[in-house]
């Protein structure tokens, strides 16, 4: 111990010594508190990512199903539409 260093000299860098402990601790914790939030955001991103992947699979399938109905329904029309025309062939 320096000679120079009193009980009050010891007391105030004991308190010094304290407050910036306390500060680091503090620092730490709100360090700490960015990583997991960082963590949260992170994971909400990748949830929405994963729900804007099945957003954009599920257009693609609904276009296809569209696309085939609606070859369905032309389909379905030259085939009554031929019918059509054959049952007047037999008329005649």
């Amino acid at each position: 111990m320096p000679a120079d260093l009193t009980s009050d000299k010891y007391r105030l860098l004991t308190e010094e010594c304290a407050a910036t402990e306390e500060k680091y601790v503090e620092a730490v914790r709100a360090h700490e508190a960015q990583v997991e939030k960082l963590k949260s955001l992170q994971k909400l991103e990748e949830e929405w990512k994963a729900v804007k992947k099945k957003e954009k699979k599920k257009q693609v399938l609904l276009k296809e199903k569209q696309k085939a109905e609606a070859k369905q329904k032309k389909l379905d029309e030259l085939k009554k539409a031929k019918e059509t025309a054959d049952a007047m062939a037999e008329k005649k």
